[in-house]
Protein backbone atom coordinates (compact mmCIF):
# COMPACT_ATOMS: atom_id res chain seq x y z
CA UNK A 1 0.00 0.00 0.00
CA UNK A 2 3.18 2.45 1.08
CA UNK A 3 4.34 1.87 -2.59
CA UNK A 4 1.06 2.88 -4.82
CA UNK A 5 0.59 5.61 -2.40
CA UNK A 6 4.10 6.97 -3.02
CA UNK A 7 3.36 6.06 -7.09
CA UNK A 8 0.11 8.31 -6.96
CA UNK A 9 1.79 10.67 -5.20
CA UNK A 10 4.37 11.19 -7.40
CA UNK A 11 2.28 10.95 -10.57
CA UNK A 12 0.03 14.08 -9.13
CA UNK A 13 3.46 16.16 -8.59
CA UNK A 14 4.79 15.47 -11.82
CA UNK A 15 1.86 16.12 -13.87
CA UNK A 16 1.54 19.53 -12.07
CA UNK A 17 4.51 20.67 -12.95
CA UNK A 18 4.10 19.06 -16.66
CA UNK A 19 0.75 21.01 -17.10
CA UNK A 20 1.42 24.34 -19.32
CA UNK A 21 1.40 27.42 -18.61
CA UNK A 22 -1.07 29.75 -19.26
CA UNK A 23 1.26 33.02 -20.12
CA UNK A 24 2.80 33.80 -23.25
CA UNK A 25 6.04 32.54 -22.40
CA UNK A 26 4.04 28.97 -23.59
CA UNK A 27 5.49 28.90 -26.62
CA UNK A 28 7.00 26.22 -29.33
CA UNK A 29 10.81 27.24 -28.06
CA UNK A 30 12.13 25.60 -25.93
CA UNK A 31 14.68 25.53 -23.05
CA UNK A 32 18.28 23.08 -24.31
CA UNK A 33 18.58 19.09 -23.52
CA UNK A 34 21.24 19.26 -20.58
CA UNK A 35 23.23 16.65 -18.92
CA UNK A 36 24.32 17.79 -15.19
CA UNK A 37 26.75 16.10 -13.36
CA UNK A 38 27.02 16.82 -9.82
CA UNK A 39 28.37 16.03 -6.46
CA UNK A 40 26.44 16.96 -2.92
CA UNK A 41 25.70 15.91 0.82
CA UNK A 42 22.67 14.13 1.86
CA UNK A 43 20.89 13.24 5.05
CA UNK A 44 17.98 11.42 6.96
CA UNK A 45 15.84 12.83 9.16
CA UNK A 46 12.65 9.93 11.04
CA UNK A 47 12.99 7.27 13.59
CA UNK A 48 13.78 4.38 11.28
CA UNK A 49 17.08 6.55 10.17
CA UNK A 50 17.81 7.77 13.60
CA UNK A 51 21.58 5.54 13.43
CA UNK A 52 22.02 7.08 9.54
CA UNK A 53 24.92 9.97 9.33
CA UNK A 54 24.94 12.34 6.71
CA UNK A 55 26.96 10.90 3.69
CA UNK A 56 28.46 12.00 0.40
CA UNK A 57 27.08 11.62 -3.26
CA UNK A 58 27.64 11.98 -7.10
CA UNK A 59 25.06 11.85 -9.63
CA UNK A 60 23.96 12.75 -13.37
CA UNK A 61 20.77 14.31 -14.59
CA UNK A 62 20.01 13.77 -17.96
CA UNK A 63 16.92 16.21 -18.94
CA UNK A 64 15.29 16.59 -22.55
CA UNK A 65 13.47 19.79 -23.99
CA UNK A 66 9.29 19.13 -23.53
CA UNK A 67 8.89 22.96 -24.48
CA UNK A 68 9.31 25.78 -22.55
CA UNK A 69 9.28 25.83 -19.19
CA UNK A 70 9.38 21.81 -19.40
CA UNK A 71 12.00 19.11 -19.39
CA UNK A 72 11.88 15.86 -18.47
CA UNK A 73 14.47 13.16 -17.79
CA UNK A 74 16.85 10.65 -15.47
CA UNK A 75 18.83 10.51 -12.77
CA UNK A 76 21.37 8.15 -11.55
CA UNK A 77 22.91 8.45 -8.07
CA UNK A 78 25.42 6.93 -6.21
CA UNK A 79 26.12 7.80 -2.21
CA UNK A 80 28.17 6.43 0.78
CA UNK A 81 26.64 7.38 4.22
CA UNK A 82 27.73 5.58 7.69
CA UNK A 83 25.47 3.94 10.46
CA UNK A 84 25.60 3.71 14.01
CA UNK A 85 24.36 -0.01 14.36
CA UNK A 86 26.94 -2.18 16.06
CA UNK A 87 27.29 -5.71 14.77
CA UNK A 88 29.44 -8.13 16.34
CA UNK A 89 31.95 -6.16 17.43
CA UNK A 90 31.55 -3.47 14.75
CA UNK A 91 29.76 -0.39 16.21
CA UNK A 92 29.17 1.26 13.01
CA UNK A 93 29.91 0.32 8.75
CA UNK A 94 29.21 1.83 5.98
CA UNK A 95 25.88 1.85 4.05
CA UNK A 96 26.01 2.70 -0.37
CA UNK A 97 23.10 3.74 -1.55
CA UNK A 98 22.17 3.65 -5.64
CA UNK A 99 18.96 5.26 -7.21
CA UNK A 100 17.50 5.17 -10.31
CA UNK A 101 14.55 8.10 -11.17
CA UNK A 102 12.57 9.75 -13.65
CA UNK A 103 12.86 13.89 -13.27
CA UNK A 104 10.81 16.86 -13.99
CA UNK A 105 11.86 20.32 -13.73
CA UNK A 106 10.05 23.25 -14.68
CA UNK A 107 11.81 26.43 -15.12
CA UNK A 108 9.79 29.78 -13.07
CA UNK A 109 10.66 32.50 -14.92
CA UNK A 110 12.82 34.71 -17.27
CA UNK A 111 15.89 36.45 -15.60
CA UNK A 112 19.27 37.47 -17.38
CA UNK A 113 21.29 34.38 -17.11
CA UNK A 114 19.78 32.96 -13.97
CA UNK A 115 16.99 30.21 -13.97
CA UNK A 116 15.18 29.13 -11.05
CA UNK A 117 13.16 25.71 -11.09
CA UNK A 118 10.71 23.47 -9.34
CA UNK A 119 11.46 20.24 -9.89
CA UNK A 120 10.18 16.40 -8.68
CA UNK A 121 11.53 12.80 -8.84
CA UNK A 122 10.05 9.59 -8.56
CA UNK A 123 11.95 6.19 -8.94
CA UNK A 124 13.98 3.55 -7.73
CA UNK A 125 16.19 3.30 -4.41
CA UNK A 126 18.37 0.81 -2.93
CA UNK A 127 20.73 0.28 0.08
CA UNK A 128 23.37 -2.31 0.71
CA UNK A 129 26.05 -3.41 3.41
CA UNK A 130 28.50 -6.31 4.49
CA UNK A 131 30.08 -6.17 7.58
CA UNK A 132 31.88 -9.90 7.94
CA UNK A 133 29.57 -12.72 6.78
CA UNK A 134 26.42 -10.35 6.86
CA UNK A 135 24.41 -8.62 3.86
CA UNK A 136 21.91 -6.03 4.43
CA UNK A 137 19.85 -5.44 1.63
CA UNK A 138 16.64 -2.96 0.99
CA UNK A 139 14.76 -1.87 -2.21
CA UNK A 140 12.11 0.63 -2.38
CA UNK A 141 10.43 3.51 -4.04
CA UNK A 142 11.11 7.10 -3.75
CA UNK A 143 9.23 10.20 -4.17
CA UNK A 144 9.80 13.99 -3.42
CA UNK A 145 10.15 17.29 -4.62
CA UNK A 146 13.35 19.84 -5.38
CA UNK A 147 13.99 23.42 -5.90
CA UNK A 148 16.67 25.11 -7.46
CA UNK A 149 18.65 28.26 -9.56
CA UNK A 150 20.79 27.51 -12.83
CA UNK A 151 23.08 30.14 -13.26
CA UNK A 152 24.53 30.57 -17.26
CA UNK A 153 28.29 30.62 -17.28
CA UNK A 154 28.78 30.13 -21.29
CA UNK A 155 26.72 29.41 -24.40
CA UNK A 156 27.07 26.00 -23.50
CA UNK A 157 27.86 25.74 -19.54
CA UNK A 158 25.52 26.22 -16.61
CA UNK A 159 25.89 25.33 -13.01
CA UNK A 160 23.16 24.51 -10.61
CA UNK A 161 22.47 24.80 -7.19
CA UNK A 162 20.05 21.83 -5.93
CA UNK A 163 18.04 21.11 -2.75
CA UNK A 164 15.37 18.21 -2.56
CA UNK A 165 13.59 16.71 -0.12
CA UNK A 166 12.89 12.80 -0.90
CA UNK A 167 10.45 10.33 1.10
CA UNK A 168 11.98 6.66 0.52
CA UNK A 169 10.01 3.91 1.78
CA UNK A 170 11.96 0.68 1.93
CA UNK A 171 9.20 -2.32 1.51
CA UNK A 172 11.29 -4.97 0.38
CA UNK A 173 14.05 -5.78 2.82
CA UNK A 174 16.49 -8.69 3.45
CA UNK A 175 19.24 -9.88 5.60
CA UNK A 176 21.64 -12.77 4.76
CA UNK A 177 24.20 -14.47 7.27
CA UNK A 178 26.17 -16.92 5.83
CA UNK A 179 24.03 -16.89 2.97
CA UNK A 180 20.99 -17.55 4.39
CA UNK A 181 18.36 -15.29 3.84
CA UNK A 182 15.50 -13.81 6.61
CA UNK A 183 13.35 -11.45 5.77
CA UNK A 184 12.92 -7.72 7.55
CA UNK A 185 9.73 -5.40 7.41
CA UNK A 186 11.84 -2.42 6.08
CA UNK A 187 10.97 1.00 7.03
CA UNK A 188 10.92 4.90 5.57
CA UNK A 189 12.56 8.06 6.08
CA UNK A 190 13.45 11.43 4.48
CA UNK A 191 16.52 12.04 2.72
CA UNK A 192 17.74 15.56 2.22
CA UNK A 193 20.32 16.52 -0.67
CA UNK A 194 21.89 19.81 -0.85
CA UNK A 195 23.53 19.65 -4.70
CA UNK A 196 25.98 21.48 -6.44
CA UNK A 197 26.39 20.58 -10.62
CA UNK A 198 27.65 21.83 -13.68
CA UNK A 199 25.38 21.06 -16.95
CA UNK A 200 26.10 20.97 -20.32
CA UNK A 201 23.13 22.02 -23.11
CA UNK A 202 22.88 20.68 -26.27
CA UNK A 203 20.11 20.00 -28.69
CA UNK A 204 19.02 22.53 -31.41
CA UNK A 205 19.24 25.66 -28.56
CA UNK A 206 22.43 26.02 -27.79
CA UNK A 207 21.69 29.36 -25.42
CA UNK A 208 18.25 29.22 -23.62
CA UNK A 209 15.92 31.36 -25.84
CA UNK A 210 15.20 34.41 -22.87
CA UNK A 211 18.86 35.38 -22.73
CA UNK A 212 19.45 34.98 -26.98
CA UNK A 213 17.02 37.32 -27.76
CA UNK A 214 17.86 39.90 -24.65
CA UNK A 215 21.66 39.30 -26.36
CA UNK A 216 20.32 40.26 -29.74
CA UNK A 217 21.25 36.39 -31.07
Amino acid sequence: MSHRLLTVAGLLCVAGLLTPPSTARAQSAGFPHTIEIWGGGGWWSGEEAESYRAGAGTGATALFNVGWPVQVGFDLTSSRFKTDVTIGDQSEFDVDEFTASGVVRRRLGSFPRIYPFLGARVGYTRTSATVATLRLEQNGVLVGPALGVEALLSGRLMLALTGEALFQNYGDAEIFLDDIRFEDSGGSAWRYWVKLGLSWMWGPDRVPFQNRRASGY
